[in-house]
């Protein structure tokens, strides 16, 4: 009887550890919007989230699409629309294990490049855009001096 009480302690020990450590629980939502060459949000965009090279999940959506990612982990999201060049977007959900929660909402806008023969094609397999944590702003961030570099090898940059 006490070895059941033992197991079952332990049992409920773990679980609870396992629910605050945060590893494969929500960490952050991602909202984010594809734009044409005007501003304008594009709809029925597809987004693929893929880890490890698996794709994970997939959708045909509207923007804003939403998008919830486990904490420590490394995802990319490759996003379509027919007429644009598929965009990569890596996405580093890693965060100190000393900071206290991890309930980050991050939203962004991503301006599509439209197909054009005349881009340099060796860039576009690149990632476009690079989200992570930035330990100084405690807060996600978009890096828009990667993205703009991109754009400019592609041939894209405004």
């Amino acid at each position: 009887m006490k070895s059941i009480f033992t197991t079952l302690f332990f049992s409920c020990c773990f679980m609870l550890f396992s629910s605050f450590s945060g590893d494969e629980s929500h960490c952050l939502e991602i909202k984010g919007s594809v734009l044409d060459a005007k501003g304008k949000k594009l709809d029925k965009v597809k987004v693929v989230m893929m880890e490890d090279g698996k794709e994970i999940s997939s959708m045909e959506t509207k923007c804003p699409f939403k998008l919830e990612v486990a904490r420590d982990h490394y995802y990319t999201l490759i996003i379509s629309k027919e007429g644009y060049l598929p965009a990569v977007i890596i996405v580093d959900s890693k965060v100190p294990k000393s900071h206290p929660d991890c309930n980050f909402h991050f939203e962004f806008h991503y301006d599509m490049i439209a197909e054009n023969h005349t881009y340099n094609k060796e860039y576009v397999d690149f990632p476009a855009a690079i989200i992570e944590y930035v330990k100084s702003d405690d807060e996600f961030i978009i890096s828009n001096k990667y993205n703009t570099h991109i754009k400019k090898l592609i041939g894209a940059a405004q």
